[in-house]
């Protein structure tokens, strides 16, 4: 029985020696648990930190990559380069919006509507619209309402005050530029920004250049083109956004350069209002066989 209790006291000196060696690391354990939730909790801030500033940084570059964007619009040296391919245009959402818009509020101003559906119920509807009125500047204030119908009451106005004014107009002609070929693709058909000479002499980023405009196109008319389109939206971007605007569009190929910062000429020297008949207008076409030399002649729609 003696080396039993000599086993039990010997166990029990072992113990007590093991409970003395570990309490100076139990009371370390609250230090350590500490330490863990401190390293973690920096670990978790210096994330949170390294994502705040790749964010930022990002920020930070695409603003700078906008703001040398517009000064290089705004400083451009180069004569205007119209050689450029012509770029691919995919239809999306918001084209289709902007087209059942614009339809519905020329039907509107119209008074009547065509059952043919897509573009080519519109340029019914237009063509409708451009040979009921009584003189070609009815059909172009018409227009003009038309165009002002399709931006909130409110937006023309404040694009005037502060906008407009800015650069000596520059930024804003050049902003329409990138709005205009950014929304209109649906009516014109494909189109690029480009350059353009100003009064000045100095070239900005405010063209825009419609490759083959469609309107011109499907309605196969100058007077309409003229009446409907160019007259009216020069007069609309100048009286209603305080941007002078000349388009000149070309009667051989069907395309068109918009150039806005630049005043429109006068209705008597403006060359859109002495252009011949189109080759692929069915009445031009259908009386030149008998008169042989209207195609030559000023187009009586204009």
């Amino acid at each position: 029985m003696a080396w039993v209790c000599g086993l039990t006291s010997t166990a029990s000196s072992l113990n007590a020696a093991v409970a003395r060696s570990a309490e100076p690391l139990r009371r370390l354990q609250p230090v350590f648990q500490f330490s863990r939730s401190t390293a973690e909790t920096k670990g978790k801030r210096d994330s949170r930190a390294l994502y705040t500033s790749r964010q930022n940084s990002r920020r930070l570059w695409m603003r700078q990559r906008r703001r040398t964007t517009l000064v290089k619009a705004l400083q451009q040296d180069s004569p205007p380069d119209l050689s450029t391919p012509v770029p691919e245009y995919i239809p999306g959402p918001l084209d289709d919006f902007f087209f059942k818009l614009f339809r519905e509020k020329m039907a509107e101003e119209v008074g009547w509507d065509s059952e043919k559906p897509g573009y080519e119920g519109l340029i019914e509807i237009v063509k409708h619209h451009y040979t009921r009125n009584s003189s070609k500047e009815v059909t172009e204030a018409s227009t003009v309402r038309v165009l002002a119908s399709l931006f909130p009451a409110w937006l023309l106005p404040l694009f005037r005050q502060l906008i407009a004014p800015l650069a000596d107009g520059k930024i804003a002609a050049v902003m329409t530029a990138f709005v205009t070929q950014a929304t209109c693709q649906w009516l014109m058909g494909p189109c690029t920004v480009n350059e353009v000479t100003l009064a000045d002499g100095s070239t900005l980023l405010s063209g825009v250049h419609v490759h083959k405009c469609k309107y011109l196109e499907e309605s196969k008319c100058a007077g309409i083109c003229t009446h409907t389109c160019k007259i009216p939206t020069q007069s609309f971007i100048k009286d209603y956004m305080a941007i002078p605007l000349a388009m000149e569009p070309n009667f051989d190929d069907f395309s068109c350069q918009f150039k806005f910062g630049v005043a429109a000429p006068p209705r008597d020297e403006d060359p859109g209002l002495h252009t011949p008949c189109l080759s692929i207008c069915p009445t031009a076409v259908a009386r030149s066989a008998l008169r042989g030399n209207l195609l030559k002649e000023q187009c009586p729609q204009i």
